[in-house]
């Protein structure tokens, strides 16, 4: 999502309140209210063994516009997610509720992965992603940054115990890439973003996965002239496994 297209609402009282809250554009669908009227005892699932907890942060790559068929709208066997209203729900797509178009993105395969490979853990996602976002809106103070934290902490309280946070994804970038002053800056901006997350929620090297930036962007910047700069991003990003303990890049070769 272009940066010019964005409309946020920041929510102020609700961040002086300290409530973790999605960012939401779309009137409230009819299904979702039903869940707000549920008895709180209704919406308490039963989760099996342990659980791990994964952030999903950065703008619509991670957010997901993927388009979904009937069959991909179904909740994920041992998969959860933090709903918009911080329950903890079946997991399905789109995870993501930052604008209408959210659609199917790797959060779910990603969690389908994890739970096929160890059916006696539960996976919770925390989906906080919101397309079209800059990188210096994910800093510490910024409203991102901040419901990302909120809303991780919530899910952790919610669990009482049996939970952890396993990781944190990021999946960011194009809104950097067309300036080259942003992208030149980009490593160490995000490097002390990773370091503030993992300090302000105690999770000591928590394992960081990052992903770089499509290839196919190389083409819209030979029609348009956009993310001119998306080689430095990407080499910013694979950067940061040697400077952040803990953390992997994802190659989008072939993308």
């Amino acid at each position: 999502d272009p940066p010019q297209e964005r409309q946020r609402d920041p929510l102020p009282r609700a961040r002086e309140r300290g409530e973790a809250v999605m960012i939401r554009r779309a009137p409230m669908p009819k299904h979702l209210i039903s869940l707000v009227l549920l008895p709180v005892s209704l919406m308490c699932l039963s989760l099996r063994g342990e659980t791990d907890v994964y952030l999903l942060i950065g703008q619509s790559n991670m957010a997901g516009r993927g388009r979904l068929s009937a069959g991909e709208e179904l909740p994920c066997e041992g998969v959860r997610k933090m709903d918009v209203f911080g329950y903890i729900v079946p997991a399905k797509e789109p995870l993501h509720y930052d604008k209408k178009v959210a659609g199917a993105g790797l959060g779910v395969s990603f969690a389908n992965a994890l739970y096929a490979a160890d059916t006696n853990r539960t996976i919770v996602l925390v989906p906080c992603a919101f397309g079209g976002s800059r990188l210096s809106e994910w800093e510490k103070g910024e409203y991102m940054y901040e419901n990302a934290l909120l809303r991780t902490r919530q899910a952790l309280r919610k669990l009482k115990g049996t939970g952890r946070l396993a990781g944190i994804l990021w999946h960011q970038g194009e809104s950097d890439a067309s300036d080259e002053r942003l992208a030149a800056s980009y490593g160490p901006r995000l490097e002390k973003v990773i370091g503030d997350l993992r300090a302000d929620l105690g999770c000591g090297d928590v394992p960081i996965v990052v992903g770089e930036l499509g290839r196919y962007l190389a083409d819209n910047r030979a029609k348009s002239g956009q993310f001119r700069y998306f080689e430095k991003v990407n080499a910013a990003l694979n950067g940061l496994t040697n400077s952040i303990p803990n953390c992997a890049c994802v190659s989008s070769e072939g993308l």
